[in-house]
């Protein structure tokens, strides 16, 4: 395999008196390299085990064994946040829940608000009235008021303790791109509407720290892979919508390139489709209308 290099340049236009800069990736080959795909794969019961969705475990489950089967091994069972407790890495005696509950409002909360705040405020200078603003990214204001600066920096702290931990524990580096293990994680949720404000006081574990930022804050590679769908009845429409089902790949840090190739190897393996559609579902589906008679 060529191994490639992206370097950015930069360029500009000006379709008015603004200028506008570009990042356009150039791709250099600088030498071939073999790819070890990792001989761990990391598997969270308490993350991927989730039986409110038959119809999309059945589809992670269908994944995760034939992701099995592609690399030669079985998952490994790693249960982050009972590890987490039992290695108390800061110190505190709390659990995973009772340390994280706050950590992802107060490292995103007040740049969201600072952010949502300008351009509300641009916006109605310029129409003359307010935007719509989904409940979705109301919830956490109130809180973002009352947010101490010492509560900030402990909360980056939280996060700076979860990646040394998670980078040394969970999924260390091998060094040159290589990963000796790969967590496959579930990347599919119950129906959550985005239009509804959360009851006070907002205080569900997934509100501090839920599942999807941990790669994030971990600061490793993540790809996720659309590899199906599953119906629901939605209580907008009122007809049968479909929501996509994804799974996610974890590498250590710098595996970024192995990770992709990885994907690319076992998608084309388990003939998973590698392009999803552009509309309201990934992949064809059968439409569903109201009939005539309906009313509200």
């Amino acid at each position: 395999m060529q191994l490639l290099a992206r370097q950015m340049i930069k360029t500009t236009d000006s379709p008015s008196t603004e200028v506008l800069a570009h990042n356009i990736p150039i791709y250099t080959v600088i030498g071939t390299y073999e790819w070890q795909f990792p001989k761990r794969l990391v598997y969270n019961p308490g993350w991927s085990d989730d039986d409110n969705l038959p119809e999309a475990k059945a589809q992670f489950d269908a994944f995760v064994k034939k992701l099995e089967e592609f690399l030669g091994v079985k998952r490994t069972i790693v249960d982050i946040e009972k590890q987490w407790t039992r290695d108390d890495p800061m110190k505190t005696g709390k659990s995973f829940e009772q340390e994280f509950l706050r950590t992802y409002e107060l490292i995103q909360g007040p740049a969201t608000y600072e952010y949502q705040s300008a351009w509300s405020k641009k916006y109605a200078e310029k129409f003359g009235k307010a935007p719509y603003i989904p409940p979705a990214l109301k919830n956490r204001w109130p809180y973002v008021k009352t947010m101490t600066p010492e509560q900030v920096v402990g909360a980056h702290e939280q996060a700076d303790a979860y990646r040394y931990w998670f980078q040394t524990q969970i999924l260390p580096s091998d060094g040159n791109g290589v990963s000796s293990a790969v967590m496959v994680d579930r990347w599919t949720w119950s129906l959550n509407y985005r239009d509804r404000l959360r009851e006070a006081p907002n205080d569900s574990k997934d509100y501090g720290f839920g599942q999807e930022f941990s790669a994030s804050i971990a600061e490793l590679p993540e790809l996720v892979i659309c590899i199906g769908q599953y119906g629901y009845d939605s209580t907008i429409s009122q007809t049968r919508e479909y929501a996509p089902v994804a799974v996610s790949l974890i590498g250590a840090k710098g595996s970024d390139q192995m990770l992709l190739k990885l994907a690319e190897e076992f998608m084309n393996y388990a003939g998973i489709q590698a392009k999803v559609l552009v509309g309201r579902t990934p992949f064809p589906a059968p439409d569903h209308f109201l009939p005539p008679d309906w009313h509200l």
